[in-house]
Formats: structure tokens, sequence, C-alpha cells
């Protein structure tokens, strides 16, 4: 799924909305911040939205900018971003960078490698913008989306920030269907997107 001209590719959840992560200790160990998912709940007999296997033995964490993984899976995103708008130069405004990027997260499968990424970036006055979203092809419907997302919003949160915004593009349904499911509800273009035609802009607030 893609999410954003050159922000967001990744897959639709098969759920309505994940559980949300918390972040584990650091304990002082020097390792990076590890985000422990919480799982769906068990109704009776009966177990909802039910993860698989793989799924459930995932694992976010919080890396640098230029982190190998982080850079391998946002050279991926791009790559699929310019098949499907046509163009390297689809993206509105400034490029997010590591200059300011203040939090980037990778998302792992059982086996240890990476699948999917997101970042922030902070806009001000409590307001972040949702960037680089991706999922590989492979991992797409998996709850691998969900999980950064939700990644993402907890460490908002953490910072005390109201709202998380962001953008796409108009060839992308799916990243509509996606956050419009997550609670994002459409608002005016903004900043470098206001007056983009293609643009379409999403808000969640926090609070």
């Amino acid at each position: 799924m893609l999410l954003g001209k050159w922000d967001s590719v990744i897959g639709e959840s098969g759920q309505a909305r994940a559980g949300r992560q918390e972040r584990a200790d650091k304990g002082g160990t020097g390792q990076r911040p590890v985000l422990e998912p919480r799982w769906p709940c068990m109704s009776g007999s009966r177990v909802r939205n039910r993860l698989p296997a793989q799924s459930r033995r995932m694992r976010i964490e919080q890396v640098e900018w230029t982190d190998p993984d982080a850079l391998a899976l946002r050279a991926r995103q791009r790559v699929e971003i310019a098949e499907r708008y046509g163009t390297t130069d689809s993206e509105p405004g400034t490029a997010p960078s590591e200059e300011d990027v203040v939090a980037f997260f990778v998302a792992y499968e059982h086996g240890g490698t990476a699948v999917g990424c997101g970042g922030l970036r902070e806009l001000g006055d409590g307001v972040g913008e949702i960037k680089r979203m991706y999922v590989t092809p492979p991992w797409r419907g998996s709850e691998f989306a969900s999980r950064i997302l939700g990644a993402l919003e907890d460490w908002a949160r953490d910072k005390d920030w109201k709202s998380l915004r962001l953008e796409t593009g108009d060839r992308q349904p799916e990243a509509v269907r996606f956050y419009t499911r997550a609670g994002y509800e459409r608002i005016p273009n903004f900043g470098a997107y206001a007056g983009v035609e293609a643009s379409r802009c999403f808000e969640r607030l926090l609070r």
C-alpha cells in the first residue's frame, strides 16, 4: 500500500485497528528501544483478529535515520513510488532527512529480516507528520503496518504531541482506506501540499 507520495508504501491491514504497542524498558543496556506489541483480546472461546504466528513474533525498533535497514527499506519504497507515479520527482516540498525526522522505526519479522519502517517529522505546536511509511510486499496484510503506525503514535504521545498528520496521493486508495480505518480524518492540504491537486491530507488527534 502506498500511503504518501514518497512517504508511505505499506500493506493494508486485515484488522480494523491493531492493539496499541508499548515501549519496552531499556534497562540501561545501551540497546535500541524495542516496542513489544499488545495482542488482540479473546472473547470466550472465540479468538478475534488472531494474527499469524510469524506476526506475533515480530518486533519494532527505533533506529537512526542512517541505519542500514532503514536506508534499504526507504530505497525500496522510492522505487515502488516511482513506478506507480511514473516519475522520480513526485514529492511536494522538502524530502525528509536526518535533520528533520525526529524518530524512525523499523519492523522485523520473526527471522530478523527488516520488513517495514516509518518516521516522524516535527511540524511544531504539538503536531507531527508521518513520513516514509513502508512495508515490503510479502508482509502486507499481516499487521506490520498497524504496528508501525502504533509505534509512531505512542512515541508522539510520549512527547505530548496533540496530533499526527500525513499526506498521500490520489493514486493510493488503499492508503486512504488504511488511515481512515485507523482513525485519521481528511483535512485541507497543509504546508507544501497546499494547492497540490493530487495530494490527500489526513490528521488524527492523539489526546
